[in-house]
Parts: C-alpha cells; structure tokens; sequence
C-alpha cells in the first residue's frame, strides 16, 4: 500500500489514492486530530500535500515500513518512517514515523487512521492538519535525551 498510494500521490491521480482508504479516516499529528467525513475533504488534504511537496522542492518521498502485525482478523497496525528528499538530493527536514491501522472492509483493505509524528517541518502539519489552530514551537528532545514513544492506536468503529 506504501508503494502503490505514494505513485499515486506523485503522479497526481487521487482516484488510485482514495482506493486505499476509508471514509471516514482519521489524521493525527502533534497539532491536534482530524476527521475526514468526505472523499472532497480527503482530496482537499492530498491536493494540499502536493501542493507542500511541489513548494518546497520535494522530489522524492521514501517511506519504508519498519512493522506490520495483525490486531485481529480483519485490522493490520503498520510502522512506517518517511524521508522527504529534495531533487538536489539533500534530505528535507527530519525522517518521521508514522503509525496506520488499516481494516479490511466490504473485501478491501482499506486505511482508516494514520498517526504522524512530525517535528519538524511545521508547515507539513499545518498541511496534514486543515483544522489546526496555530500553536507556539514545540521544544525539540536533543537526541540524548530522547525518549522512545509509543504511538497509542485510536478505537475505531466500522461497519463490515
């Protein structure tokens, strides 16, 4: 799905995109949750993205998926981390992880709720996040005092 949503996002078909989610699907990041009600709100937030990549120089976004483990018979958790790379091959802002839990609904598979956590660049979450009221700087950990976070999964409710 990491593959075949992020070809989608680069070459700018939204249908092959919203293949792999569901209505509604939950975005988190550090500024707050959204919830997308509607395949416009959806195209909004991806046309957005593009928008983000296209301005900041962004070429390529490389996501790897570092887990992946059945919650139960029809709901996959997944860690991935994205790197975002300028054209002139240098990295742009930090490498962050995310974590998705995807259900298999009516036969499909299908993206309910992705949690990001990126530190920095602000402007990605502002784009991730339409709803978001402007916050004041997070303080950033020094990477010795760090500490591993475990990203909480969302209780999410479908029908089947």
């Amino acid at each position: 799905m990491l593959v075949l949503t992020g070809n989608a996002m680069r070459d700018g078909d939204f249908d092959a995109f919203m293949r792999h989610f569901g209505v509604p699907f939950i975005m988190e990041t550090f500024d707050g949750k959204h919830l997308f009600q509607s395949r416009t709100e959806m195209e909004k937030m991806f046309h957005a993205v593009r928008q983000f990549y296209e301005e900041n120089n962004v070429s390529s976004v490389i996501r790897e998926c570092v887990a992946a483990e059945y919650v139960d018979h029809r709901t996959i958790a997944t860690t991935h981390v994205t790197r975002m790379v300028t054209s002139d091959d240098t990295l742009f802002g930090r490498p962050y992880p995310a974590y998705s839990l995807t259900r298999r609904i009516g036969g499909t598979w299908q993206i309910q709720f992705c949690q990001y956590a990126v530190e920095d660049p602000e402007k990605l979450n502002a784009v991730l996040q339409p709803d978001a009221k402007k916050k004041a700087p997070r303080q950033t950990a020094t990477p010795s005092s760090s500490k591993t976070k475990r990203l909480r999964s969302p209780s999410l409710r479908t029908s089947s």
